[in-house]
């Protein structure tokens, strides 16, 4: 199972996003044309608007104007605000390439880089504020505050490999959980007004972003051949994940895996030392079983929500998760 393969269930809804987006994106102003058109090229999985649009589906949407004028044009400012985070995540972290593509800031520098950044960010509010709903405009600002919150928090962490694990835990709900939890959930809201079916979605979603994330943490410890992407990159920026937290316990690695860690710049041969130290510890099997924990929980919220196709869509999902921990 792949994420294309569960995105064919709203291919025309993701269709009819894609040009919407290009419309609202699109600028007499080249340099923002220009860079608009450079990302265009790089896009990951969508998953956040494929989470958006499987849920309203599976909550009853149908494709009457109204909704989905008002569907469609959310989903286009949560992918504006999901790549606005991205630009000026690889500002702080001097990133070269995403998605295999030059970034922002290789490119065009640092100054274009933030204030394109800010400017998608003000794309979005422009956006959300012409549709007139408060509770998505609610929802939409509760998560940006979450993402900045939970951004500050991991450079607060940085290099303290005694964070508590609830600690990180708070840092993933923080930058990742609560941007799933508030697509699915505004999915639900635009398909329905019973707020028990939304919280369930909400919540469903939160699941899943813990899950997705812990996931990622856990992948910067495989190799690249496995994952496709650079081995250690939050080791090299000192990163307290919990995959390093709760190896950092076990009695048997603990001190050899803290020695390792406490210096100022890694080798590669550093990296895959201290990788093959977390993925043989204890904490990994730990990291292992909470993320099964979540995944479950996920599983037992959907089962609460409507059975249909796109629900069997988002159980996909969860399954694609299951079964690409390596």
């Amino acid at each position: 199972m792949t994420i294309n393969e569960i995105t064919k269930l709203v291919e025309p809804m993701m269709d009819a996003y894609g040009e919407r987006y290009r419309q609202i994106t699109s600028s007499h102003i080249n340099i923002i044309e220009s860079i608009s058109t450079h990302l265009s090229h790089g896009q990951g999985k969508q998953l956040r608007p494929l989470l958006t649009f499987l849920t309203a589906r599976c909550m009853g949407i149908g494709d009457a104007p109204a909704q989905c004028h008002t569907l469609y044009s959310v989903v286009v400012a949560i992918e504006m605000l999901h790549n606005s985070t991205l630009i000026h995540d690889d500002v702080v972290d001097e990133s070269d390439t995403r998605r295999g593509i030059a970034t922002v800031n290789s490119r065009w520098g640092n100054k274009v880089a933030v204030l394109y950044g800010d400017y998608m960010l003000a794309m979005v509010m422009k956006t959300i504020n012409e549709l007139g709903n408060s509770s998505i405009s609610s929802i939409i600002n509760h998560t940006v505050l979450s993402m900045c919150q939970g951004e500050l928090l991991q450079q607060q962490c940085c290099n303290h490999y005694d964070t508590e694990p609830q600690t990180c835990l708070t840092i993933i709900e923080d930058k990742t959980a609560c941007f799933m939890a508030a697509c699915c959930q505004i999915g639900a809201l635009c398909a329905t007004h019973d707020q028990a079916a939304i919280d369930r979605a909400q919540r469903f979603g939160l699941y899943l972003g813990m899950a997705f994330q812990l996931q990622d943490d856990m992948r910067d410890f495989l190799p690249t051949a496995a994952t496709g992407k650079p081995q250690g990159n939050d080791v090299r920026e000192h990163k307290a994940t919990l995959p390093i937290i709760y190896a950092m316990q076990d009695k048997e690695i603990g001190q050899e895996l803290s020695s390792m860690m406490n210096r100022a710049d890694f080798s590669n041969s550093d990296i895959e030392a201290i990788a093959t130290l977390v993925r043989g510890s204890n904490g990994w099997l730990r990291c292992r079983e909470l993320l099964d924990d979540y995944l479950s929980q996920a599983h037992n919220l959907l089962k609460q929500m409507p059975q249909n196709i796109y629900s069997q869509g988002l159980a996909n999902i969860l399954l694609y998760l299951k079964e690409n921990q390596e």
